[in-house]
């Protein structure tokens, strides 16, 4: 028994992250063994705020994976990836930085760790929603 109470709360994000990840993008989004991305048709039915954090979360685990150097992306990359337009990217990243979900780093975006989760929440409430729609 013993030990600090308080080490109950000491969790690895990581861990936890790459399990949230896989059940979140799995409808949306798979991974090439270059580390290049394919959205799935049920990516199309996201929101753009929504398919934006989708992209963005896949290129964590795209770097997890170990399939890419780092989980950022420049506003041009991620227009590529996400299939929206520009005149939409460069807004949602505005939008999604001033709800600290995503965080400009150097000449690029990326989500931070410590925001991975809220991330993923986001995307799954996002499904949940369709699904009752649906």
């Amino acid at each position: 028994m013993g030990g600090d109470p308080l080490e109950r709360l000491v969790v690895d994000e990581q861990t936890i992250a790459r399990e949230e990840l896989a059940e979140v993008l799995a409808p949306y989004v798979g991974i090439t063994k270059s580390g290049g991305l394919v959205l799935t048709e049920d990516a199309a039915t996201l929101n753009a705020a929504t398919r934006m954090l989708a992209v963005m979360l896949a290129l964590w685990a795209a770097e997890w994976l170990g399939l890419r150097a780092s989980n950022g992306a420049s506003p041009n990359e991620l227009t590529e990836l996400s299939g929206l337009p520009s005149g939409t990217v460069r807004p949602k990243l505005s939008e999604l930085s001033k709800r600290r979900l995503v965080a400009k780093r150097g000449t690029g975006y990326e989500i931070p760790l410590a925001s991975v989760r809220l991330a993923a929440a986001v995307v799954s409430g996002a499904a949940n929603t369709r699904r009752k729609a649906g």
